[in-house]
């Protein structure tokens, strides 16, 4: 056969093995590419999927909060009320009656007993009535009433309850018992939130308890007459603008109210945060319904 011959089937078969190869490489790079797309699907579906799974967890998760929340609201500790006095001041039986009165018809309450020590220049003059005279005879009465589960005394001494307050520097030596305990009142809700009022007062619980009972916002109660104040929770805004008011120009509880909710709410009757409430007839303590009082009352009254 002639060379020229050779090299022709040698050149056609060597054109036909480069047009198999690249046919097989044809078929190999459609399928690799087949492959990628196949993946590139698969991965978009799983991202597609894992946020879906996020979008119905978020979605699940305040139903789940709310949950907890309301758990923790079945667990948590009884509405406080303080009963605030300075220790320059004593309980006269008509006001413990009251105290006594408040802690059997609102069992449900944590009744604390509150004892404010601490410097006091001028002595506030006030109108206590008629004042326990036996140290025996109130000892009893004091250490009784603590018997019953849901009372007890606190002791708070000036300057530890006013160290972290704007009131620090306010309530110095020159500063009345009847300021300090005033003072004391809104501290006590505006650090741990709760109910603070006179004993006479005790007939406005119920207007406040409506209030803490009804709504789940942060909100205070106050009467403007009355020497009613709450708080549903700690650090509650309005009860810091109060004691605010206080370290700026201390004046008599009304006054300071009414700067409070004057620049808290200026240009609105209705004010958010803020909760007045009606203020009760008050009446005179019943010695029927506080027992342990009028027991021990004969020596002292």
């Amino acid at each position: 056969m002639p060379p020229q011959e050779d090299e022709r089937r040698f050149c056609e078969t060597s054109r036909g093995r480069a047009r198999a190869a690249g046919a097989a490489y044809a078929m190999v790079t459609t399928h690799a590419e087949a492959l990628a797309a196949l993946l590139a699907v698969c991965l978009f579906t799983v991202v597609v999927v894992v946020v879906a799974i996020g979008i119905g967890a978020l979605a699940l998760a305040p139903a789940t909060r709310a949950h907890d929340s309301r758990r923790c609201d079945e667990q948590s500790a009884p509405i406080s009320v303080y009963f605030v006095k300075h220790e320059q001041r004593r309980w006269t039986m008509d006001e413990l009656c009251c105290i006594e009165i408040a802690a059997r018809k609102h069992s449900q309450l944590d009744i604390a007993m509150v004892n404010v020590k601490g410097s006091s220049g001028a002595v506030a003059e006030e109108p206590l009535g008629k004042e326990i005279t036996s140290t025996a005879n109130k000892a009893d009465v004091r250490s009784r009433l603590l018997e019953m589960a849901n009372v007890r005394s606190v002791e708070l001494d000036v300057a530890k309850l006013f160290e972290r307050s704007v009131l620090s520097r306010r309530l110095s030596g020159n500063s009345t018992s009847e300021q300090i305990e005033l003072a004391a009142k809104f501290q006590v809700i505006w650090d741990s939130s709760g109910i603070s009022l006179e004993p006479r007062d005790v007939v406005q619980l119920e207007s406040a308890l409506h209030f803490l009972d009804d709504q789940a916002e942060a909100t205070a109660t106050i009467q403007l007459d009355e020497d009613l104040q709450a708080a549903s929770v700690p650090c509650q805004s309005f009860i810091g603008s109060v004691i605010a008011e206080m370290a700026r120009d201390f004046a008599d509880r009304r006054t300071l109210v009414g700067r409070a909710l004057a620049n808290f709410c200026p240009s609105s009757s209705r004010c958010a945060g803020v909760r007045i409430a009606a203020a009760r007839a008050t009446e005179a303590a019943d010695r029927a319904q506080c027992p342990i009082v009028d027991s021990c009352s004969a020596d002292g009254d």
